[in-house]
């Protein structure tokens, strides 16, 4: 009688081999950023995902889309390396696993307790050299990833993060992700705070630049550095400003429409240590004349409106160098203005030229022009 049931369950086995299946153990506590491989595998099956969880029930998300609750099992999957999240919702684990091809892929998942919301995560001891940041967010609780790899949740104290710049994205259910580069610094720990926004009819900005890690301000309050994206609420209109050390500043207005996303761009112009005028001119089109006494001087090879880039006090110079410049348009008188170089600044000068038939009014022109001065480029 034993036998044959040993002949029996022999026979069993042997079937299901020869029918092509593979057959996967893993260990009940297997961390979950490794994978079983099947012991054999079968070039003609399905690539599929199996995943088991301590405790199970749980809600199982691939690449944030939920596929269902453990003991699962996922069909026709693609292959290639994705994110698992396993959440109960009081107890999580999330990680990146790689799918072979054509197998199955077996997975368990040992689930820890979520950080309560009123209690910040404890950080590890910093290691020298390295910075680190203190992150909290409205709303709490939501999801913080560096550089594509999840950290935890808020409120988190990040440490041993290599100086310079990294990818900081956060996200929670019911709101729009946030999206920013972060500066580390070596030995200091900075804080920060975004907000996410409910979902619904929004708008996006999307700034980037050449070369990165710009100031962005828009309306006049500090946003973060480029890359830079930022989500509001039906349309808007901004004055963006961008600024780098050594660059000539940038600055423009953006609109944002509902439902659609706004790129913005900018490759910066170097100073090389000296002084940058934005020329404009009304009307535009006039002939630039630069000298550096009070002689007609040499003609530009560019017409208003211009950028002019004036050499600051040389050797042997006292103060600032005064530049002047005259424009030429026919029809117009020629309009003069004197300008003061100095090293790396910037700034935007307007010039309203007088019609030939116009007089005079000395109270309100200086040698035949109407003169304003700002700071930045205006596109």
């Amino acid at each position: 009688m034993e036998l044959t049931k040993i002949a029996f369950i022999s026979l069993i086995f042997a079937l299901i081999l020869a029918s092509g299946c593979a057959i996967s153990l893993w260990e009940p506590n297997l961390p979950a950023n490794q994978t079983q491989q099947p012991t054999q595998a079968n070039t003609g099956q399905p690539t599929s995902l199996y995943i088991t969880s301590e405790p199970s029930s749980a809600n199982v998300y691939i690449n944030r889309g939920f596929r269902g609750v453990t003991p699962l099992t996922i069909p026709s999957i693609a292959p290639g390396t994705v994110e698992l999240w396993v959440t109960t919702g009081t107890q999580e684990n999330m990680t990146n696993i790689t799918i072979a091809a054509n197998q199955i892929t077996s997975i368990h998942v040992p689930l820890v307790g979520i950080q309560p919301m009123n209690q910040q995560t404890q950080a590890p001891p910093a290691t020298p050299g390295t910075g680190g940041l203190e992150l909290n967010s409205t709303p709490t609780d939501a999801f913080v990833y560096i550089d594509g790899v999840y950290m935890g949740r808020t409120p988190l104290t990040i440490r041993g993060l290599i100086p310079g710049g990294h990818e900081l994205k956060v996200s929670s259910s019911n709101y729009l992700e946030f999206k920013t580069t972060v500066l580390i610094e070596a030995d200091k720990t900075q804080a920060f705070s975004p907000t996410l926004d409910l979902k619904g009819t929004f708008s996006t900005l999307k700034i980037d630049t050449n070369p990165s890690n710009a100031d962005v301000w828009l309306n006049g309050s500090f946003q973060g550095m480029t890359p830079l994206q930022k989500i509001y609420p039906g349309n808007n209109k901004f004055r963006v400003q961008l600024q780098k050390p050594g660059y000539v500043t940038y600055t423009t207005n953006r609109s944002t429409t509902e439902g659609q996303t706004t790129d913005m761009y900018y490759s910066f112009i170097p100073t090389n240590g000296k002084a940058v005028f934005i020329l404009k001119s009304t009307p535009e089109g006039a002939d630039i004349y630069v000298s550096e006494d009070s002689t007609l001087g040499t003609v530009q090879p560019q017409q208003t409106p211009a950028m002019l880039f004036l050499t600051p006090p040389r050797e042997g110079h006292v103060g600032v160098n005064e530049y002047t410049i005259t424009l030429k348009k026919e029809g117009y008188q020629n309009c003069v203005a004197y300008l003061y170089a100095y090293s790396n600044t910037q700034r935007t000068v307007y010039l309203k030229l007088t019609s030939i038939n116009e007089p005079l009014i000395p109270a309100n022109y200086i040698n035949s022009c109407v003169a304003g001065y700002d700071t930045g480029i205006v596109e």
